[in-house]
């Protein structure tokens, strides 16, 4: 059987994702700055609109991002089915287990404990990282998130290591991650990787910031940090569904096929989504013509 091509977007390269990927990538790093160089070269002048600052998701209707809801897959729902049944034990889902289905029995486990069966973000964080029940108003992420923006403003790094060490594993980073996005960093939506390794720069700090990294359960590949997997595909990456073109905020634009992994969700307003490519550069591409990775 003929297997599907998908593409990856590297430094805005774009690069077949097959059984050669990985060598080709890892020649790839060694030849960084001649790429860096036609990568600039590839985008064309064509100048486009560049969007107000968006304000709110726009509700992604891909079935493996937030909310989830019945009929959406993926490691989100596995995550999920997963604490409920450390919490509640497997009888809570006693036919298909932590299958990374959300149907019918994910409904009604959901139900059966009092919770919504749509699940947001600060839900999902109460159930997988808290622990919590339905009638817990807190959202522990959220509250590590803000601990971080203002380590962050007061520039304290000795803040920073605090809040992350409450993080214990890479579903819970995924969850705190969304929540940190949802506040600017300056003018811009930054990751919680980004937002950290630019304002603690030195090797001193960095030693320091990548080592609650690696404790939390991150990959890192020699140049940036991943969730886990290939680059890290998993949660808020988005994957284009037909032929488009991306562009930047000088309205340089440049072409990509169906397929090809994009990075990391930032931000939608308007019909037009922001993310963050693995390389760390803030871009933008339209709404309809991207999904979340699966």
């Amino acid at each position: 059987m003929e297997k599907k091509t998908k593409y990856l977007l590297v430094g805005l390269g774009v690069v077949t994702v097959g059984a050669s990927a990985f060598l080709y990538l890892q020649h790839q790093k060694k030849k960084k700055q001649s790429a860096n160089n036609s990568i600039t070269n590839s985008f064309t002048s064509n100048t486009l609109p560049i969007p107000s600052k968006p304000s709110s998701h726009s509700g992604s209707s891909s079935s493996s991002g937030f909310p989830l809801k019945k009929g959406s897959k993926g490691s989100l729902v596995t995550n999920l089915q997963n604490a409920l049944i450390k919490k509640y034990g497997a009888s809570i889902l006693p036919k298909y287990g932590a299958d990374g289905g959300f149907g019918s029995e994910t409904v009604n486990a959901l139900a059966s404990k009092g919770f919504p069966t749509t699940v947001t973000s600060e839900l999902f964080s109460k159930i997988v990282i808290g622990g919590g029940s339905s009638s817990n108003n807190s959202s522990p992420a959220s509250s590590i998130a803000k601990s971080i923006h203002l380590a962050l403003l007061q520039n304290s790094l000795t803040k920073v290591l605090t809040a992350l060490s409450r993080i214990k594993n890479v579903a819970g980073y995924s969850v705190v991650n969304s929540e940190f996005k949802k506040t600017r960093v300056g003018l811009v939506r930054k990751t919680l990787v980004t937002a950290l390794l630019d304002q603690f720069y030195t090797s001193a700090q960095k030693k320091q910031i990548n080592a609650e990294f690696y404790r939390i359960g991150l990959k890192y590949d020699g140049s940036k940090w991943a969730l886990s997997g290939f680059y890290g595909l998993g949660i808020d990456q988005l994957v284009t569904i037909e032929p488009t073109h991306i562009w930047d905020d000088d309205g340089r634009k440049m072409n990509v096929p169906t397929a090809t992994i994009l990075g990391e969700y930032l931000d939608a307003n308007n019909g037009v989504t922001e993310f963050e490519t693995l390389d760390r550069r803030r871009l933008f591409v339209k709404t309809t013509s991207i999904s979340y990775a699966q």
